[in-house]
């Protein structure tokens, strides 16, 4: 019968709960599937569960199937909750066993169930009618009595509730050892198994909510741009001392949002000295990952390796825009530096097996890290064949000077955005003398040329100035101060 109630639930339709509301569906939604589990085995216990989420005014959704509001507009799969219809199906199982009841509690019965029937829950229809029928054949009826407890047990429930609410779940559990002699036997064992259960749901849905603020802001500059406040809350875990048992995955997270903690720390290009050791510990967290499920798509691996390459490329930019500053041999360093980075990255994906990469890809753009690499600057060998004493000695001068100005344009327009700072102030510098050179032998004057290489000596300037501006002779460094 469970089964066929649980098919026809596939067809009721969903109520979206908002995510200001989440925590308090989300510990009914525990207190029901509790309770329809224990139905059968112990009904007077699921009676007593089912019943807080009626005493819970907070609790109006009722005999619906849940969904809970996400981030980005997004919600989580759907969740049955009917329990007029449990609480119903509860009482007519105890009217059974418990004939001096029987009548308050098939009375009690049929109320619960018409109830679900008025909500639209199609499942209701059959029991409620055989509810009616039972209630028909007992010539008696009178008001459901809620089971109650003695004032010792019901102290003692409030006190574990009120732990349970705070999400203190090992306190909870103390105090049942403490505190809980007024328990019978099955009592205290079922409510040791529901504080576990209730434990360990609510860590699940909170890593669930994990996981999606990591893959939602899997780019380092996204988590940088999050406020305090919002990041507390948005990757908030349950304290360690809060907590029964070692939950495997709790413990990564715990070890995921210390490195998150240090990446929101760093700048938009992070020194080597600090993005390194980042990048090797999100690494090394990604690959533990691994562990964590094997079988079916891994979103523990997917959102953490996300984050470790989009960490890594932006190091590799980083490292790519020092390298253009910098002096020739500190340049080549930096590039040597980042290669050492991909090669760690590389490393690290080979000692996971293919199959679970095809399954769990972390890569937007496999090629993108060969892309940032090329952004190194280069020194280019074309440079340094360029020969202006050459073209000046030569039988046509003025031929020769074309032909090098229009070649070492070329060089620019191919390769001055790869080209390292001291190449590209080189280039500029043989440019503007090559074209003045040409330009003064053909008679214009020196404001005439310098006015004509205003573009080419803002570049120059941006370079870090001429490269020897004498050496031409006296028309050409005034021309080359003339661009100052």
């Amino acid at each position: 019968m469970l089964t066929a109630f649980l098919f026809a639930c596939l067809l009721q339709d969903t109520e979206t709960i908002p995510r200001t509301h989440r925590e308090g569906y989300q510990a009914a939604l525990v207190d029901y599937d509790r309770a329809v589990s224990l139905a059968e085995s112990d009904p007077r216990q699921a009676l007593q569960l089912i019943d807080r989420l009626f005493d819970n005014k907070k609790i109006e959704k009722k005999d619906r199937r849940l969904v809970f509001e996400r981030l980005a507009g997004q919600v989580s799969k759907a969740f049955d909750f009917f329990p007029n219809q449990a609480r119903g199906r509860i009482r007519l199982i105890l009217a059974k066993t418990d004939s001096e009841n029987a009548a308050s509690l098939i009375a009690g019965a049929v109320a619960d169930l018409k109830s679900s029937v008025d909500a639209g829950v199609k499942s209701s229809e059959e029991p409620f009618r055989n509810a009616k029928i039972a209630q028909e054949r007992l010539k008696y009826v009178k008001p459901p009595e809620p089971p109650k407890d003695t004032a010792a047990e019901k102290a003692f429930r409030d006190s574990w509730q009120k732990l349970i609410d705070d999400r203190k779940w090992k306190s909870a559990r103390e105090l049942i050892d403490a505190k809980g002699s007024s328990l019978t036997p099955p009592s205290k064992k079922n409510l040791i198994r529901e504080t576990e259960d209730r434990c360990h749901k609510a860590v699940a849905a909170t890593l669930e909510e994990f996981l999606k603020a990591l893959e939602y802001n899997s780019r380092p500059q996204l988590l940088r741009q999050i406020r305090p406040a919002e990041y507390a809350r948005t990757f908030s875990l349950p304290a360690e001392n809060d907590i029964l048992g070692s939950i495997p995955e709790l413990d990564w997270a715990r070890s995921e949002r210390d490195l998150l903690d240090r990446l929101r720390q760093t700048d938009l290009s992070p020194k080597p000295e600090v993005a390194l050791p980042l990048l090797n510990d999100l690494i090394a967290r990604m690959l533990e990952t691994e562990t964590l499920e094997k079988t079916v798509e891994n979103w523990w691996f997917k959102s953490s390796g996300q984050i470790a390459v989009h960490f890594l490329e932006e190091t590799i930019h980083g490292l790519a825009m020092r390298a253009k500053d910098a002096e020739p041999g500190e340049g080549q360093k930096l590039r040597e530096t980042a290669e050492k980075a991909c090669s760690k990255w590389a490393e690290a994906l080979s000692r996971v097996p293919r199959d679970f990469l095809l399954r769990n890809p972390i890569h937007d753009n496999p090629k993108r890290l060969a892309v940032l690499l090329d952004e190194f600057p280069v020194s280019s060998a074309e440079v340094d064949k360029i020969n202006l004493e050459a073209c000046l000695l030569g039988a046509s001068p003025d031929l020769a000077l074309e032909q090098m100005i229009s070649e070492i344009s070329r060089v620019r327009d191919q390769q001055e955005a790869r080209l390292s700072k001291e190449s590209s102030r080189r280039l500029l510098t043989e440019l503007v003398a090559a074209t003045a050179a040409h330009e003064l032998l053909a008679g214009k004057s020196v404001e005439e040329v310098a006015k004509g290489l205003q573009e080419v000596g803002r570049s120059l300037a941006k370079s870090g100035g001429p490269v020897d501006p004498g050496h031409w002779g006296p028309k050409i460094e005034r021309v080359f101060s003339a661009l100052k």
